[in-house]
């Protein structure tokens, strides 16, 4: 598999599909983000095996001090989260691409159930 960053009709294309997608893990969030602030940047990444999409995310970013940058995820990837072992790679390539991109810290709150609740 490889990790690498992906054209905006891909991730859209594959985020439209998702099943458990959110707004903020949008283009137009991160798109809106920038007009906002022109300090505000974003990429789109993505774990391929071939030609086929396995897990991808808006990464946004903001330079904060000396060069170094804030890198959010906002609500997390689109990922399968039960599949432990893609979960894994894909953190490992993730870590591994921020550190190359000059991050300093990287921030994400996963779209995922903490705890099942029930009516009781």
């Amino acid at each position: 598999m490889e990790f690498l960053e992906i054209r905006e009709e891909e991730y859209t294309k594959f985020r439209d599909q998702y099943k458990e997608k959110n707004f903020w893990q949008s283009l137009e969030m991160a798109k809106m983000r920038k007009n906002s602030n022109p300090s505000w940047d974003y990429q789109c990444v993505a774990l391929k095996d071939g030609d086929t999409i396995k897990a991808s995310a808006v990464l946004v970013s903001l330079p904060v001090f000396m060069g170094k940058k804030l890198y959010m995820s906002l609500r997390g990837f689109l990922i399968d989260y039960d599949a432990l072992d893609l979960v894994e790679a894909f953190l490992t390539e993730l870590k591994i691409y921020l550190n190359e991109h000059d991050c300093l810290y990287f921030r994400t709150d996963p779209y995922i159930d903490y705890q099942d609740h029930d009516l009781n």
